[in-house]
């Protein structure tokens, strides 16, 4: 009997080249073009398997054992955040289902004078969730979505800004999931002060700075560029429909701002708490540092989800606020919704993983840059542009940061030490600035479901922001290399010409906006003119 052997060990790695850029190319320009998205991803697995298949000579029906194994693969080694995602498909639907949503944002509203306070709101909030993107991207979604909506932001300028806040407070944070695992892998390299060359380059992480600067600017502003413009300009004239959404909902109960405050006060607490005790945080003296290194991120929130369920049970059950049958009911119509999200991030998971795996697109970059006789000054700047590739191209973050790194210790060790610092941050950036415009990406994948936004709008609206602020820190990197690593240069300039670009948008906005003003005033019939008209003259 034929059985498929799901076993990644039994296929070798082929170097293909710049082929290996063709599969997610072609899946953000087939989304862009079609605005399908499960069928773009599809498309892109099944060009990157074809290319492994055609290179390794393989038949026809090894290409289904590549695909699926691949696909396997890596939805085991995510199974925690698959798990997670429909666990809090649950919990949002049950917290909708007791009324605590609508009495939360009813409550929640009487602080809230405004678009611009809701969206800093909304700032303040992302802020405390640092340890994590998807812990941030989610907590932050489940108690700001329909405070968004009742405030008539519009869903893109909703994801835009908590996947900017989630990733960039990730990178800028010294105590992080991310941070651990950066740590882990720079002392792997060898370099015995790890966590002080981490550190020290988190002054130098330029794109992060102006990103969330850039959010503070657009916020109080009122300011937006590109397609945001049109969408928050709908949102603005759209009357509020929230109310009338929560009101003809399938709840007919009166629900409590505790019924929403509980489960998700539970959920950020015992993230905390499973990250410290699966990080043997509460077993012997480990610093913090080491606690996150040690733990495993993914299954603290899949832990933390859960119990936030039981939270729940516990809080709506005894109280009546609904019936177990209800209870189960409605979880399980949350993890249904989150149905769509999963598989999307199943095949960007392929995508990647085919990519990565296989096709070694990690190592034809990272040698891009040691085949490549640079100049010292530059290779800041280049890393930067190769990490934001890479990521981009393989859909996560750590791919970034586990290719580049070691390349960047060996070269740096080699060639000029005091370029390590700038390197690694440039690296760092480079990822983040990827995770922000890749179509593949888990986060961009995630946010979009959680506030409800097309998924390729997100990606369009957010690429002019992400990509401007990401030139400015390449102009940074390049003072880096200089400079010789100088902070005051290399983190000032970068700032000050975000002032200028954004200081001339808002000018060039006010100018536009008088010159309209004046176009009304002129076709606006004077009132002798009317007089006249009215006599028949």
């Amino acid at each position: 009997m034929f059985m498929l052997d799901y076993d990644l060990r039994a296929y070798e790695p082929v170097d293909v080249g710049w082929l290996c850029l063709v599969p997610p190319l072609l899946t953000m320009v087939v989304a862009l073009l079609t605005k399908e998205v499960v069928i773009s991803l599809l498309l892109g697995v099944v060009v990157a398997v074809l290319i492994y298949i055609i290179k390794s000579h393989l038949s026809f029906v090894q290409m289904f054992q590549v695909f699926f194994s691949i696909l396997m693969s890596r939805a085991a080694s995510n199974m925690a955040i698959c798990l997670f995602t429909f666990l809090m498909g649950s919990l949002v639907k049950l917290m909708e289902k007791s009324g605590g949503t609508k009495a939360f944002c009813n409550w929640f509203s009487k602080f809230i004078k405004g678009r611009k306070t809701t969206l800093m709101i909304g700032v303040f909030v992302s802020s405390f969730l640092f340890l994590d993107d998807y812990f941030n991207i989610i907590t932050t979604s489940t108690i700001m979505h329909a405070i968004f909506d009742r405030n008539n932001i519009s869903k893109p300028k909703a994801a835009y800004q908590i996947h900017t806040m989630a990733s960039n407070l990730c990178i800028l944070s010294p105590i992080s999931s991310w941070a651990a695992v950066i740590v882990a892998q720079i002392e792997d390299c060898g370099i015995k002060d790890a966590f002080s060359v981490f550190s020290s380059s988190l002054i130098l992480n330029t794109y992060p700075i102006c990103c969330i600067l850039g959010i503070f600017f657009f916020n109080l502003t009122g300011i937006e560029v590109g397609g945001m413009q049109e969408y928050e300009d709908k949102a603005k004239l759209a009357s509020s429909t929230q109310e009338e959404l929560l009101s003809s909902s399938e709840s007919e109960n009166i629900g409590h701002s505790y019924d929403l405050i509980l489960p998700v006060f539970s959920l950020i607490v015992s993230t905390v708490l499973y990250i410290f005790y699966l990080g043997g945080g509460f077993h012997g003296h480990k610093s913090i540092q080491q606690v996150f290194t040690d733990s495993d991120s993914a299954t603290a929130l899949l832990y933390a989800s859960f119990t936030a369920i039981l939270i729940a049970f516990l809080l709506y059950i005894p109280r009546r606020v609904m019936t177990f049958r209800v209870f189960v009911e409605e979880a399980k119509e949350g993890m249904k919704v989150m149905l769509d999200t999963l598989i999307i991030l199943v095949l960007a998971w392929t995508v990647g993983g085919v990519d990565s795996t296989l096709l070694q697109t990690g190592d034809y970059i990272g040698n891009l840059i040691t085949r490549c006789h640079l100049p010292f000054w530059i290779i800041p700047s280049v890393v930067f542009l190769v990490g934001a590739l890479l990521t981009f191209s393989l859909g996560t973050t750590w791919a970034g940061f586990s290719v580049l790194i070691p390349i960047v210790v060996s070269i740096c060790t080699k060639t000029d030490r005091t370029l390590l610092v700038p390197c690694i941050s440039a690296c760092l950036c480079g990822s983040v600035f990827g995770d922000n415009i890749s179509p593949i990406c888990d986060n961009t994948i995630l946010v979009s479901s959680c506030v409800d936004c097309n998924f390729i709008l997100h990606v369009k609206t957010e690429a002019v922001y992400a990509v401007t602020m990401a030139i400015i820190a390449f102009i940074g990197y390049l003072i880096v290399g200089f400079t010789g690593g100088n902070v005051w240069l290399s983190v000032g300039i970068p700032v000050f010409l975000e002032a200028v670009v954004l200081g001339s948008v808002a000018l060039l906005k006010r100018i536009r906006v008088i010159r309209l003003n004046r176009n009304a005033e002129n076709t606006t019939p004077k009132e002798g003119d009317l007089v006249l008209q009215l006599n028949g003259v």
